[in-house]
């Protein structure tokens, strides 16, 4: 499935929320993430002369903190929006001390959530969205990094939750993070497989 195919099926989602007829219940999650076998690759439009036009690498570890809600369809299945909170990982050869970059992703999702016994679920969520890379406090004027730039963020993850009491359950995944940017003839992409743990509400 394509990006965009992804980005309709998800928006087409959303637009039945409102005409939901059951399952008025919205569901509120707290994420937290730790991002590992992060790389990076720098596509740039015309290469100096000597140069390959895609560098590629690892990346350190990424962080993030994602709040979301969703409004449930169901019991099992809601749609809803997130803001992930990004901070990318610097390339392995950065000083220890160097800066990390901040993404702003706000991303539209479906989240699904099937409660399998004695308070344990199976948990999937995909989600998609504009990405907008913060400047780089380590980046020199004239640098593709030392200003916002914009792109797009893909995730999902799937684990599972268990039940603390009838309205908070607490959840681990494992999942795929990616974000692209585009700017000053230089696309840059970064990602990562990030371990989430985070605690869920209904209310």
């Amino acid at each position: 499935m394509t990006l965009k195919t992804t980005l309709k099926t998800l928006a087409a989602l959303a637009i039945l929320v409102p005409a939901a007829a059951q399952a008025q219940d919205y569901t509120g999650s707290m994420e937290f993430s730790l991002g590992f076998g992060s790389s990076f690759e720098l596509e740039f439009d015309e290469a100096p002369a000597g140069f390959p036009s895609k560098i590629d690498g690892d990346a350190g570890t990424m962080l993030a903190i994602t709040p979301g809600i969703d409004r449930m369809l169901g019991k099992s299945v809601g749609v809803g929006l997130e803001m992930g909170f990004i901070w990318l990982g610097t390339g392995e050869d950065a000083p220890d001390d160097a800066a990390r970059t901040l993404v702003l992703n706000p991303n539209l999702r479906l989240s699904m959530n099937f409660p399998l016994q004695a308070g344990i679920s199976l948990s999937a969520m995909i989600a998609a969205g504009p990405a907008f890379w913060t400047a780089n406090d380590d980046a020199t004027k004239g640098d593709p990094f030392d200003s916002t730039r914009v792109g797009y963020g893909f995730r999902f993850n799937f684990g599972g939750g268990y039940a603390l009491n009838k309205d908070v359950s607490a959840f681990m995944t494992i999942g795929y993070y990616t974000t692209t940017s585009y700017g000053d003839d230089v696309t840059a992409t970064q990602s990562s497989i990030p371990v989430n743990i985070g605690l869920r509400s209904t209310f």
